[in-house]
């Protein structure tokens, strides 16, 4: 998980927060993390709108069935930010900004028409094998 979201998040740095909660969710009970995940991404905000806040983390983990304490607690502190702040920083000095971000054979892939389209990879990765 990386936190390349922040810039559009009007300051909240939702990005790192949602990041940082979602090791807490796996931490304090894995098996109800993918249903976290689903609501997260249900209720995740426009890109360049407030984002969520600590609250709003809250309330989903709840309805996720986090329920004890220490989970409310581990959001509002913010136990993974630093963490999740460090392994963005991290992926970004390899030259990661953004998803998709694909390589092959090393190349980074910068045609946007091959990203983004249907079978767009496949002359990249044909040519790639010759």
């Amino acid at each position: 998980i990386i936190t390349f979201l922040d810039r559009a998040s009007n300051g909240n740095q939702f990005s790192t927060r949602g990041s940082a909660a979602a090791y807490v969710m796996y931490e304090a009970d894995p098996s109800k993390f993918q249903g976290w995940l689903a609501a997260m991404y249900e209720k995740q905000p426009k890109e360049g709108g407030n984002g969520m806040t600590d609250d709003q983390l809250i309330k989903i983990a709840e309805d996720a069935g986090y329920t004890d304490p220490a989970v409310t607690q581990a959001i509002k502190d913010g136990k993974y930010t630093t963490w999740v702040k460090t392994q963005t920083d991290k992926v970004f000095a390899t030259g990661v900004k953004s998803t998709p971000t694909v390589y092959v054979n090393g190349t980074q892939v910068t045609d946007a028409q091959a990203l983004m389209s249907a079978g767009g990879m496949t002359s990249v990765i044909e040519n790639a094998s010759k």
